[in-house]
């Protein structure tokens, strides 16, 4: 299997101290769904 690659058109970040990069998008959208859930609770 191949290693997996970045494209050079989606941004990264990382997440928090994890050291983890995550793509903008998935981030943002984890938080979208995030607050949702912690607005029902």
């Amino acid at each position: 299997m191949a290693p997996a690659t970045k494209s050079s058109r989606m941004t990264y970040r990382f997440l928090g101290n994890s050291g983890l990069l995550v793509s903008k998008l998935s981030l943002g959208s984890w938080m979208e769904v995030s607050d949702k859930y912690t607005a029902e609770a």
